[in-house]
């Protein structure tokens, strides 16, 4: 046998060599096949500590595969693993050699190992500990926020990682049927300005973040009590944000049209299912996305032509070989398949759902039937280099039969076909300069046909066909020209076309013939091709001013043909500012000018008009400080301001918001705004505890106010005062979370019933002028999740508006005799959701 031992450790002290090689890329050269040999023999004369004996590791010995790891040290342990060989490190020297006992004859013991900041001592997530054997078995401890770790006794030396800190070498030691903790602590990194959040309104719902309103991970969002699972309904949960039954929020008091969705870099066109009524549920999988970051305002001049809010939704990236998920509740079926491929160059995701309420309601009100696919393939062709191409197909059959009575009977059908694939190009070109390239084509083909029958009041029929194609590319460049300024600019280019079928007609009859401003009898017919362009150009400057100040400035400009208003364009200039009152306190303070055209797919042929208006424009003015009083408490307020001059008009029901035929109904209005006015005070804390508790409260004041024809009317979904509250204990296997919302009552209009010398007449009060009673509701869920043989197994229980409180939405009103002859108005109520319960189980595997 030959020793090189000695020599290697005279060369070793020669070099000189003291870096820590752990943060080096892996070599492209660790693949299947290698001479482990040769890779230790071209570490060494690189200068890396490390020593071995040509009898352990002989010529012949070979890489079985490709390691997994991102960091070099941990990735030679992983191929000397595979051969029961490991690394020591001694006096400074990497030593290989084998593992002293194997793994087969020593009894498992675990450690719970608890991840925390060295800084603020807060609790550390998105940790990933790498260099331990294939037998350990790692299982994240809700209850403690600590990982557990299951492998054979004796020592182990691992690497530690996680988002915004420096790598951690640390040795781990496990007692033979015992549970020993410890507390590893990582060190931050200086903060780059690529990644310093300047803007206000921003909140983040992570995968790895805490259940609060400002952070939700995947998991949190599926056992936060919000129907069907639904991570856009989760963001509902936020300050400033409100809903009635539609999974689309108002964010600050604006219309749910002003808010975008944004998945992987592509600007989603209608990701709703029953989209025709509220919108119930989106097409996004909470299981196959990564997290969440929504702007509540005041969103970066990368993204446009919206004068609401943003949700950007990232897809799952996968971090193992493949997993797979099956799910079965009241709401849907659904198949979830992920993972890594090509050695971990390539990954997937694939998830296929079907909606369950056409199996569960009965027939006699309706068959919603919808299914939706998404499926994301990555490649990675080099480590600065990534491809994508992702899929959506979003289907919907839906029938919905609010009234089956003969004599009073209301129905419609909607067949939806929405399809959306997208490339994405994201290219490193050097340290300081990278690219992203989306080529995106939508294509949306819907058809509604409806009726409603009373022949003391209504009949009527409508079609409704509609196609709308849009291809879009968009491009975004970065620049991080030196450690003050980071800049950014880029384009947008689409081209849209749009064919409208659109015919209806409606008679009035006896108090619905009567009421003011209405005629006896409507009919429409529009057939109309929408057909041109977009574009869009905007350049963006991070700068830090100093240490505790930065501004982020950026100017947008926008243009449609296809709207034929005469404009030039719309420009739109932002400012941001950051400062960094103290290590626990930043001042934000924000002014930007937002625009939204009428898109191609929103022409309101429905209403009977057949030409776009120009770009509706909004003032935003927002002031914010957040707290973080220690590693359990935060705070947050923000007060904010936005105005318009020009606003685009819409159409409202009065009275029944829920119609399935609103068009037809006689409570239809046109609301034209002069001037919009919409302001808040938003307060929100939030506590995360060791112990697997948390809470969250937030408290909004606001209002939203349109002047029409000179008078201030508050907006239909306008509520003064709100508040959230809710709490979240979890365990190993068990956890509960509540949610409970309360807000002031939302506007409606009274009616009367007047009489003159032709009899009694049903009169409309001024547009909300009066107010429901105040909300509230108080959901609650309970989740339960094991180990199996195969994975794991998930159940879940949760209760929507548990206390099963009447919540007034509509109104409805006929015209009644009273025992003594006399004519009286008959006025009711309808509700949002009652007490609703769900169940559903999870197979991992």
């Amino acid at each position: 046998m030959r020793i090189v031992l000695t020599a290697l450790l005279l060369c070793v002290a020669l070099t000189g060599y003291a870096a820590d090689w752990s943060e080096e890329p892996v070599p492209r050269r660790l693949v299947a096949g290698e001479s482990i040999a040769a890779v230790l023999e071209e570490l060494r004369a690189s200068g890396v500590p490390l020593a071995y004996s040509s009898a352990l590791v002989p010529a012949g010995l070979r890489i079985v595969s490709a390691p997994r790891s991102r960091n070099l040290l941990a990735a030679v342990r992983e191929i000397l693993r595979a051969h029961d060989l490991t690394l020591f490190a001694v006096d400074g020297v990497f030593v290989v050699g084998h593992q002293a006992v194997s793994a087969a004859s020593r009894e498992p013991g675990t450690v719970l190992i608890q991840f925390r900041d060295a800084q603020s001592d807060a609790v550390v997530t998105g940790v990933r500990v790498s260099g331990l054997p294939e037998s350990a078995i790692q299982t994240n401890n809700r209850s403690e926020r600590s990982l557990a770790i299951n492998v054979p006794a004796g020592e182990y030396p691992v690497v530690v990682t996680a988002p915004g800190y420096k790598t951690l070498e640390a040795t781990i030691s496990a007692a033979s049927k015992e549970t020993r903790t410890a507390t590893l602590r990582l060190l931050p990194l200086e903060t780059p300005l690529t990644e310093v959040v300047v803007a206000a309104s921003r909140y983040e719902l992570l995968r790895d973040a805490i259940d609060n309103p400002s952070g939700l991970d995947r998991t949190s969002i599926m056992q936060t009590p919000d129907t069907g699972d639904d991570p856009i309904r989760a963001v509902q949960r936020l300050p400033g944000t409100t809903s009635g039954a539609s999974a689309q929020p108002h964010l600050r008091g604006g219309s749910t049209r002003e808010t975008g969705i944004v998945l992987d870099g592509h600007r989603l066109l209608n990701p709703f299912h029953v989209r025709d009524y509220q919108s119930l549920f989106s097409a996004i999988d909470v299981r196959a996305i990564n997290g969440i970051e929504v702007y509540t305002g005041d969103f970066p001049v990368r993204y446009g032509d919206l004068t609401g809010g943003l949700v950007l939704v990232d897809t799952l990236t996968p971090d193992e070989d493949i997993r797979n998920e099956f799910g079965l509740s009241v709401f849907n079926a659904s198949i979830l398949s992920a993972g890594q491929l090509a050695d971990g160059a390539a990954d997937y995701v694939l998830s296929v759902r079907r909606g369950n309420l056409d199996l569960i309601l009965n027939e006699e009100i309706g068959e919603p039937a919808y299914y939706d696919v998404y499926s994301k393939m990555s490649y990675r062709p080099s480590p600065d280099t990534t491809l994508a191409a992702n899929l959506m197909i979003v289907k919907d059959s839906v029938i919905i039969i609010p009234a089956a009575d003969i004599d009073e009977r209301e129905q419609t059908t909607n067949d939806t076909r929405n399809s959306q694939f997208w490339l994405s190009w994201e290219q490193q070109w050097t340290d300081a300069l990278s690219s992203l390239t989306v080529l995106s084509a939508s294509d949306s083909i819907s058809g509604r046909h409806a009726l409603v029958s009373d022949p003391e009041k209504i009949t009527g029929s409508l079609s409704d066909e509609r196609t709308i194609t849009i291809v879009r590319l968009n491009q975004d460049w970065r620049l991080d020209l030196n450690e003050r300024h980071l800049l950014g600019w880029g384009a947008e280019f689409q081209q849209v076309d749009a064919d409208y079928n659109y015919r209806s007609t409606v008679d009035y009859y006896g108090i619905y013939q009567d009421l003011p401003d209405r005629s006896n009898a409507q009919s429409r017919a529009v057939l109309s091709s929408v057909d041109g362009d977009a574009m869009a150009f905007y350049a963006s400057d991070r700068w830090m001013v100093n240490r505790r100040l930065i501004a982020d400035l950026g100017i947008r400009w926008d243009k449609q043909s296809y709207t034929d208003t005469d404009d030039n364009g719309q420009f739109s200039p932002r400012a941001s500012l950051l400062y960094r009152l103290n290590p626990r306190t930043n001042l934000r303070l924000s002014w930007g000018r937002y625009y939204q055209s009428q898109g191609a797919h929103e022409l309101q042929v429905e209403d009977g008009v057949t030409n776009f208006f120009p770009a509706q424009r909004f003032d935003q003015s927002i002031f914010g400080i957040d707290y973080q009083l220690n590693a359990h408490y935060s705070f947050r307020t923000e007060l904010y301001v936005k105005t318009s001059k020009s606003i685009r008009p819409h159409f409202e029901n009065m009275f029944d918001p829920l119609s399935v035929v609103p068009e037809l109904e006689p409570d239809r209005v046109v609301i034209a705004p002069q001037r919009a006015d919409l302001r808040g005070l938003e307060i929100s804390a939030a506590y995360e505890g060791d112990n697997g508790f948390d809470w969250w409260a937030s408290y909004t004041l606001s209002k939203a106010d349109d002047v029409v024809s000179g008078q201030t009317i508050a907006r239909s979904w306008d509520q003064r005062h709100a508040g959230q509250i809710g709490v979240a204990l979890s365990g190993d296997r068990w956890s509960f979370s509540a949610a409970a919302k309360v807000h002031s009552g939302w506007p409606m209009t009274r009616v009367y019933l007047s009489a003159d010398d032709t009899g009694p007449a049903v009169i409309f009060g001024e547009r909300n002028e009066a107010r429901y009673r105040d909300y509230f509701s108080l959901d609650m869920r309970v989740d339960f999740r094991r180990p199996t043989r195969f994975g794991y197994f998930s159940w879940y229980f949760e209760v929507s508006n548990s206390t099963n409180r009447e919540n007034p939405c509509c109104v409805d009103f006929d015209v009644a005799t009273d025992t003594a002859g006399n004519r009286v108005l008959d006025q009711s109520f309808d509700y949002w959701f009652p007490l609703l319960p769900a169940t559903g189980i999870l197979l991992e595997f």
